[in-house]
């Protein structure tokens, strides 16, 4: 959950705008779609999504755009790290955009995708947890027998033109 900055009054999700640029205090409740991190303002329905994220990590993050209910932050550092947090085995983890969890323990990873599965079966495919047809869909994940970074089928490198942010990974 996300502190309320100092002086704002956090009555209803309608009132609370963050500002771009704007830096806040955050806390990853989950992972969405894709693996992006969720973050939510307490008393309110505002949504900030974020990358590279490990659930129930706590970090100030910088609001780069804001859209209707939500927005993108951008993580400056890690205040207290996720309880699984271990070193990545890929060596351009901070450059790749492709696997977003490398340094979460697997057996935490896959918790958490099993978590963000239910959370889709639950809301956009609307299945009611107490009804046998959810217990059907709903399985636990079976894990992998083998981790190696050799089943990984792909890189995903970027490069930015624009002059604020010659940056390339």
């Amino acid at each position: 959950m996300a502190s309320s900055p100092a002086g704002a009054s956090v009555d209803s999700p309608a009132s609370y705008f963050p500002k771009e640029n704007q830096v806040l205090e955050l806390v990853c409740e989950s992972l969405a779609y894709k693996g992006r991190g969720v973050c939510k303002v307490s008393d309110t329905g505002f949504v900030f999504f974020f990358d590279r994220p490990l659930p129930g990590e706590r970090f100030p993050g910088r609001v780069t755009r804001r859209k209707g209910s939500y927005a993108e932050v951008t993580k400056l550092r890690m205040i207290t790290p996720h309880r699984y947090i271990v070193e990545a085995p890929c060596e351009y983890v901070q450059y790749c955009r492709g696997c977003k969890t490398q340094n979460l323990l697997y057996e935490a990873q896959v918790r958490a995708k099993e978590q963000q599965f239910h959370e889709l079966i639950t809301h956009a495919g609307k299945f009611d947890v107490r009804g046998l047809e959810f217990q059907n869909v709903m399985q636990p994940i079976v894990p992998s027998t083998s981790i190696s970074l050799s089943e990984q089928n792909g890189v995903l490198f970027w490069y930015s033109k624009m002059a604020s942010e010659r940056t390339a990974g």
